[in-house]
Parts: C-alpha cells; structure tokens; sequence
C-alpha cells in the first residue's frame, strides 16, 4: 500500500478458509433459487459440493460480518455487468464488499466491511504436481524470465504464487482471468502490482498479499487484493476453520473461536 503511514485508519478484511473435505452432512437449504440453478448444472459430486460449501460460508461470513443484522438465508445478490456479484441493496446491510474461490476441496471467503473498499481472492493447492505450467499464456515476459531463475522443483509453487495474485486481482476488477494475463505483471516478493493491464495504471490504493496457508484440505498458496481509500490501512486476518458443522444434524455455523491468524503470525508464501 503506497503512501500510506503506520498511523493509518485500518480497514479490516476477513479471509475464511475451510476444507470441503472436513465438513459434515451438506445441503442447500440456505441458498436461494439462483444459487440452486447454478448447483443443478453440477454434474460432478465433488463440484457439487465445493459450490454448497463456498456459498453457505459466504452467508455465513457476510451475516458475521453486519453484525446479524441479516439472517444467512436473507442474502440475495446483484451481478454486474461484467459478472462480479455483490451484496443486493435490498439486503439493507451495511457496506460489504466479498470475493469467493472454491478449488482443490478449498473454500475461502474474503469479505471488506469498511465502505469503499473492494477484495479479491483466489487459492490453489500447492503441495501437490502441477500437471503443466501454462507461463507462456499466463505469465509475461519478465515473470518467464523470474520462474526459470528458480530451481526446477520449485518453479510449479512459484508460478502458483504469481497465478493466484493475478486471479485474486482480476477478480477485484469484476474480469476474473478474462483479460490477457501476460499483459499484467505481479511481484510476490514483496506481493505488488507491477504492470496493470493496457490502459490502465497501477493503483495507489491497491495492496496485495499471498500466503501459504494449511488447512485438512491440504496447503494452499492463497492470494488477496485488496483496494481501499488512500487514507486507510488494510488489514487482513485469515480464519482457518475445521468445519462448518460443529455437530451433526445442526445448522451449519461459524464457531464463536473462529482460528484468526493475525498477519504478524501467518505462514507467508515465501
């Protein structure tokens, strides 16, 4: 975050993270028509369930978040035009701006309660081969030259640093991967934003962070974007959870010790 002094108003974000893997009986009851449309069009069990657990956490997060003032099931979303989702103004919740990735038996929530701040997130598992590294449609040209500095059994964890911090930021701007991504330039050490893509500047107000985070899913290179106001600091506190369902047969929930771990003590991607 450029400019900005130690004595910063801070904008707090809110990383969740719980593996698929290590929940309970799942079930839509939660999700609205929308979401249970797209689930019909899962075909694979796994998928299934990464979309209900992805989405159940982001209603819980956002209902944690504004303080329940909003029951989880009460959520609807709006999408722009470029398809990134937001919080739907009938809610009548206070500012919340979120970002979800599901991969790997992963799902993490990243949710900016501070009113002009905007997130993005992304995580890929880390501790297993990469089938291939796609650098030449996914990296650019000073990335290529980076990842080939870097022993060659270190190169698929590298590349996935570099990968996840472009997908988190894409996701902040609503574009996902959708632009071309050898065109933008990231830098992991320290995480920033190089290169924006054409026609568009770096921003002052953007920070970025990538950390390796263990979880019963597996580690994962996990990365965030974060825009916020140039007089606010962001900071970001990651909850890794056991699971959403702290018994059987009961509703699934976030536990009251939800497993912060504060910036100064999380495992960096490093």
């Amino acid at each position: 975050m450029s400019g900005i002094g130690t004595s910063a108003p801070i904008a707090s974000i809110d990383v969740w993270l719980v593996g698929v893997g290590a929940v309970g009986d799942i079930g839509a009851a939660l999700l609205n028509d929308d979401e249970r449309a797209v689930l019909s069009r899962l075909r694979v069990e796994h998928d299934r369930r990464n979309y209900i657990v992805a989405h159940l956490l982001l209603r819980l997060a956002l209902s944690r978040a504004a303080k329940g003032r909003v029951p989880p099931a009460r959520w609807q979303f709006d999408r722009s035009s470029s398809g990134r989702p937001s919080v739907a103004a009938m809610c009548g919740a206070p500012w919340l701006d979120f970002s979800v990735s599901r991969s790997s038996g992963l799902a993490v929530v990243a949710i900016a309660s501070t009113e002009g701040c905007r997130v993005g997130v992304d995580a890929e598992r880390c501790d297993r081969p990469l089938c291939c590294i796609p650098a030449d449609v996914a990296l650019s040209p000073a990335e290529r030259l980076q990842l080939t500095s870097v022993l060659p059994e270190r190169q698929p964890s590298e590349f996935l640093k570099l990968w996840t911090l472009k997908e988190a930021y894409g996701k902040l701007r609503g574009r996902g991967i959708c632009f071309p991504l050898e065109g933008l330039e990231v830098a992991v050490s320290p995480a920033q934003l190089v290169r924006a893509e054409v026609s568009l500047a770096p921003s002052k107000e953007l920070h970025l962070e990538t950390r390796q985070v263990r979880t019963a899913a597996g580690i994962h290179h996990t990365s965030l974007a974060v825009e916020c106001p140039s007089d606010l600091r962001p900071r970001a506190a990651f909850h890794v959870l056991e699971t959403l369902w702290p018994a059987p047969g009961e509703e699934p929930q976030l536990p009251t010790n939800e497993g912060a771990v504060e910036p100064s003590s999380a495992e960096e991607a490093g």
